[in-house]
């Protein structure tokens, strides 16, 4: 899978892996690692016009594969410009960077001081930079001959980071950019993400495909259950990524408010990057220490997802961002398209749910339960053998009107076994006194007759 879930969305990701596959073979990213400067992204503005004319989500899905390949270059930091500034443009932002301070005069600024690290800096034409102006904070266009641009130490050699002085360069008023902080953290905390997530999947393929072919002890390593557990540790961390930064994109490019697409994308940042680290580490772990050697591409992965949650501040960062926000009351709120036959059904749940508000609490808990209403995609007599469209509308219902559902716990786990496989004695003996809370279940392991090892579960 890919960030884009429509089929639209699936081809443009195959367009972009071809082109991929064809302008940054493993040769030209070691190319990269190998030139004495910053390098450049190959055939940047075919990728580029590829990636133009569609909103954050669709720039997401090829951004996700560009990370995956690891494309050297400035594609990301131009693409960030870009969506910034509203048009195509070739450049970078000191996002994360410090600030410039600034002087008004009469036809715009006078700026001045540092910015490190600056991502691509050594070859971008245009730099956007934050200038602090009488006391508020300014976004600035600043040109490549207005600024001193010195190299610095890179973990990522396929895209290098820099500081860039400023000696009181005079900037025009035109040069002032209507954008505000809010506006960059999103759309940055998006598309680092979204690459996070191209990496954190390549660590994941490459660390099953290695699991399924080396063998030790006469078996592939992918039979042993430590090596199948951080494989699937993998999965999931590359499962919320993605999900994280597509939801992030979806509420960029809808018309929700500011602050709640913010949360969003700061969501995205304190998970993607995150697990593009995780995963990385887990994978030259699953190679045996391969990847740490110069030969094997695993470690240019790390350096390059690394370096990712460096710039961005790490994810407790984000984390303390999205806990403030939640504070002060901001909630990404969803909602779901449903068919015009919802209706009718939504008509009848409806109906239904007013009943139980006017029934006493006690009577309440006894309906839900044998109404068929704790589990409705059971069969009667434990729910209603509801579809999908059903359980959505039930749900929501119950949540508009203050309904609290009791969870079963492991009673919810062992409900459908009774009723698929059970006696009739032993449904009539538990079914009923699990729905009304009157019976708990729980697991028994013993250890070492079983512990977590289902295979050789004994009783």
């Amino acid at each position: 899978m890919s960030i884009g879930l429509a089929a639209e969305h699936e081809e443009l990701r195959d367009v972009a892996a071809r082109w991929l596959a064809a302008h940054c073979p493993r040769e030209v990213v070691r190319a990269a690692v190998d030139a004495a400067d910053d390098p450049a992204t190959p055939d940047g503005p075919a990728l580029a016009e590829l990636a133009a004319g569609f909103g954050l989500l669709e720039l997401c899905v090829v951004v996700e594969q560009a990370g995956r390949a690891m494309l050297p270059g400035a594609f990301l930091p131009s693409a960030f410009l870009s969506v910034l500034l509203g048009r195509a443009e070739d450049g970078t932002v000191a996002w994360r960077a410090g600030a410039l301070q600034g002087t008004t005069a009469s036809d715009g600024v006078v700026a001045r001081g540092e910015l490190r690290p600056v991502l691509s800096a050594g070859r971008a034409p245009w730099l956007l930079a934050p200038v602090q102006v009488d006391g508020g904070r300014q976004w600035w266009l600043l040109s490549a001959d207005e600024v001193r641009v010195e190299s610095l130490d890179s973990l990522d050699l396929t895209r290098r980071v820099a500081a860039v002085f400023v000696d009181d360069v005079r900037l025009p008023a035109e040069r002032c950019i209507a954008v505000d902080d809010s506006r960059v953290d999103a759309v940055g905390a998006l598309l680092f993400a979204a690459e996070a997530a191209g990496i954190a999947d390549w660590c994941l393929r490459t660390a099953t495909d290695h699991a399924r072919v080396r063998e030790q002890f006469g078996y592939p390593i992918g039979h042993f259950q430590a090596v199948k557990h951080g494989c699937a540790d993998m999965l999931v961390a590359a499962e919320q990524a993605r999900a994280a930064v597509w939801d992030a994109a979806v509420a960029a490019d809808a018309d929700v408010l500011p602050e709640e697409a913010l949360v969003a994308a700061e969501t995205a940042a304190a998970v993607a990057p995150q697990a593009a680290f995780d995963n990385a580490k887990r994978c030259i772990q699953i190679l045996g220490g391969i990847g740490f050697t110069w030969e094997h591409d695993a470690h240019l992965h790390l350096r390059r997802a690394q370096t990712v949650r460096a710039l961005l501040g790490g994810a407790a960062t984000w984390r303390l961002r999205l806990a403030r926000h939640a504070k002060a009351g901001v909630r990404r709120r969803y909602s779901l398209a449903l068919p015009p036959e919802a209706e009718p059904v939504r008509a009848q749940v409806r109906e239904a749910v007013e009943r139980l508000v006017a029934l006493p609490p006690d009577q309440r808990r006894r309906e839900l339960a044998l109404g068929g209403w704790l589990m409705p995609h059971l069969p009667p007599p434990a729910g209603r053998a509801a579809g999908p469209l059903e359980q959505v509308l039930i749900s929501e219902e119950l949540k508009d009107a203050g309904i609290e559902r009791p969870h079963l716990e492991v009673g919810a786990w062992a409900l459908p076994t009774l009723l698929e496989h059970g006696t009739d004695q032993q449904r009539k003996q538990w079914v009923e006194p699990t729905l009304l809370g009157e019976l708990k279940w729980c697991q028994l392991f013993s250890v070492p007759g079983a512990g977590s090892d289902l295979a050789a579960l004994s009783t």
